[in-house]
């Protein structure tokens, strides 16, 4: 685990679950990580985080208290407030982390990002996927041709949603530009725009009908290095789906499964026979760290060397436009149980 020596200062905007229970365990690990405040307009939440976690941090609701007396944020508050928070912080000279997505809109993200460029600040996006070590195995097999001639690309995201809620904000469109798609989907559209090329063509459904979606499904050309194949992404709130990014191809199928960021599950054809075979670096890393951790490490690496974080804002940019020319393209999903005019049983 990198300790660069330097004492940095940390103010939490934000301490709900996300916080307490992601990211507090996560960044307590380094020891040059000092929280000095807790910033949160619900005292409790705040209060929370501090008794749990033995914080001698202030307790505050206000971020202008970081003034001059911290060096970078966590921002990990309702979407809409992703973009107003983290410039505000960025000229008062402080370093941001902030939590997925970057903004409501692509064009907001594109300020947040000129602002950084303009106050030479750090500006970091908690797209965790990123940080899952089978990425590298996956590109390889792809670029390397292990696969064969790619024939299509699947990402599902989906479990029925159990996570620890402290507000409405998921649901409530005062603090969020969607609903699953938005939510989860980000994650799924970064890693793929990241590893593998763009996204074109799109045909998206979900299931809103004025409020936030809970199922989605988008479809789309993606451009590899060889050529365009299909791509099609499944997302939910209400149902188990895969959770993996599958890519087919016409020698093998490599799965990198979300809850396995180490190893990539390779499928082939021997004969008669199927194979499943788990592929690993051939080294591992001595001090290996969660996705998530990995991320912070790489944060606070960027705000000491003053270098480009791997999720810095401006390569999350595209995800962000995909989202948005998708919801502008919606078409509603097939849900024959909720159709009006049928007889009634």
């Amino acid at each position: 685990m990198t300790d660069s020596g330097n004492i940095l200062r940390l103010g939490i905007v934000g301490c709900g679950a996300i916080t307490r229970e992601g990211h507090l365990p996560e960044l307590l690990q380094f020891p040059n990580i000092d929280v000095r405040f807790l910033c949160d307009t619900t005292y409790e939440y705040a209060e929370l985080a501090q008794l749990e976690f033995g914080l001698d941090a202030e307790i505050t609701n206000d971020i202008s208290d970081f003034s001059n007396l911290v060096d970078c944020a966590l921002v990990a508050v309702p979407p809409r407030l992703h973009a107003p928070i983290s410039m505000r912080l960025m000229q008062m000279g402080i370093d941001v982390m902030c939590e997925k997505p970057t903004a409501d809109e692509a064009d907001q993200a594109q300020r947040m990002v000129d602002e950084a460029a303009k106050l030479e600040r750090i500006l970091s996006v908690g797209l965790t996927t990123r940080f899952h070590r089978n990425n590298r195995i996956l590109k390889a097999l792809v670029s390397g041709g292990e696969l064969g001639d790619i024939v299509e690309v699947v990402g599902e995201m989906g479990a029925p949603l159990d996570w620890t809620m402290t507000t409405d904000a998921y649901y409530n469109r005062n603090t969020t530009a969607g609903g699953v798609f938005y939510d989860v989907g980000v994650h799924m559209l970064d890693r793929i725009i990241w590893l593998l090329g763009d996204l074109d063509n799109l045909n998206y459904e979900d299931d809103s009908y004025g409020g936030v979606e809970s199922n989605g499904i988008l479809t789309a050309d993606l451009t590899l290095h060889k050529g365009t194949v299909p791509f099609r992404g499944c997302f939910s709130w209400t149902h188990m789906l895969d959770n993996c990014v599958r890519i087919v191809g016409t020698e093998a199928i490599a799965e990198a499964r979300l809850d396995d960021p180490d190893h990539v599950y390779l499928q082939r054809r021997v004969g008669d026979s199927s194979f499943e075979m788990v592929v690993s670096p051939a080294t591992a890393e001595a001090d290996e760290l969660t996705p998530l951790a990995e991320q912070w490490q790489d944060f606070l690496e960027s705000v000491v060397n003053r270098t480009p974080s791997r999720a810095a804002a401006d390569t999350t940019i595209r995800a962000l436009q995909v989202i948005e020319e998708a919801y502008r393209i919606r078409t509603h999903m097939a849900q024959p149980w909720v159709e009006t005019g049928r007889s009634a049983i």
